[in-house]
């Protein structure tokens, strides 16, 4: 997906952006943060008020504590802002995984944070979250700088339509503020009777959207203690590799560093020279590296693998010539659609 029609769509989905431990470690932080708040303002230590629909808000250590209406015990639904709570949750300010793709996005290297919310669904109490636009509510912080905010979200649960995920009419943003409901109280919400959402997408995280790098990782015989050559590095794949016992060598034209700080080279020679097993990625055809690798793994009889998107339609005539496996993903691709995806994996036959 380009980045016109990303802009288009208005959303882009990237699955496992963060691995299973780093999510249950942001799940312990929200917990915390909210066991915290949630103390001190049973206690009566927080400022109550009540909005015009009759929600009530208080506030404690600088951050705002939406109740569940009618909730009994009292639940909360949601915590807003929270990154300055917890050390964990103000990382992500500065996360790559998530400031570089919003600089690309947004088409700018200048970011700065503007607030961050924790929103709760707990089962059976957890209240329906109305049609409406962010631009609303920042607005009235921002002003006319809030055409400039963009969000980004983290699901810390796996996001099912039987759980309450998040819903999205892809494009609606084209056409500007949407008329709002002015029976409404807080003048806030979207009037979905002069407003179209039958277009209305269900944004489905799938627990298993993990499996894609394992998949990969999987197609080579990888022994512990295997070194692989990951010439293209996604955060995941690296984990996999780990994990069915390999060594991973990371080399990236644009990285520096693993999530796990792992260093990464940018010069390909370096971890090809001491690979037992290649996986590389389909860009290796358009800048060129892949004539380089493909004669490295015949000259030396290293197992390659390719994982692919559009590429996969050229790296199939590599297998069995060079190129041991193949992990073809067709469009819609996994980080840009909200539905399960399809994956193709290829091996050469066995000699």
């Amino acid at each position: 997906m380009s980045p016109s029609d990303q802009h288009t769509r208005g959303f882009v989905l990237f699955r496992r952006l963060f691995g299973p431990a780093e999510t249950a470690a942001l799940g312990q932080a929200a917990e915390a943060v909210l066991a915290r708040v949630t103390e001190q303002a049973l206690e009566g230590t927080s400022e109550v008020s009540v909005w015009p629909d009759g929600h009530r808000l208080g506030t404690v250590d600088g951050t705002t504590v939406h109740w569940e209406p009618g909730a009994r015990p009292p639940a909360v639904r949601s915590l807003a802002p929270v990154t300055h709570l917890n050390p964990g949750l103000d990382a992500l300010w500065t996360d790559e995984r998530l400031t570089g793709p919003m600089r690309r996005l947004l088409g700018t290297e200048r970011l700065g944070p503007f607030t961050s919310k924790l929103n709760f669904k707990r089962a059976g109490v957890g209240s329906e979250f109305r049609w409406h636009q962010d631009h609303p509510y920042w607005y009235c912080s921002a002003g006319p700088d809030a055409q400039d905010i963009a969000t980004a979200m983290i699901f810390l649960d796996e996001a099912t339509a039987d759980n309450g995920a998040l819903q999205i009419v892809p494009g609606s943003h084209l056409a500007g503020p949407a008329p709002r409901d002015r029976a409404e109280p807080t003048g806030l919400l979207v009037d979905t009777a002069r407003t179209g959402v039958d277009g209305a997408v269900t944004v489905l995280a799938p627990a298993g959207s993990v499996l894609r790098d394992a998949a990969v990782a999987g197609l080579l015989d990888i022994a512990p203690g295997t070194e692989v050559a990951l010439i293209g590095v996604v955060n995941p794949l690296v984990a996999a590799i780990r994990e069915q016992g390999g060594v991973p060598l990371p080399c990236d034209l644009n990285l520096r560093t693993t999530n796990w700080g792992d260093p990464v080279t940018d010069d390909m020679h370096q971890v090809l020279t001491d690979a037992d097993a290649v996986i590389a990625t389909g860009m290796t055809f358009s800048n060129g590296s892949f004539d380089v690798i493909l004669e490295h793994c015949r000259k030396h009889a290293t197992p390659l693998a390719v994982y692919a998107q559009t590429g996969s339609a050229v790296a199939r005539a590599f297998l069995g010539a060079g190129l041991t496996a193949l992990s073809a993903e067709p469009f819609p691709f996994s980080q840009f659609s909200a539905d399960a995806t399809a994956l193709y994996r290829y091996r050469a036959e066995r000699a």
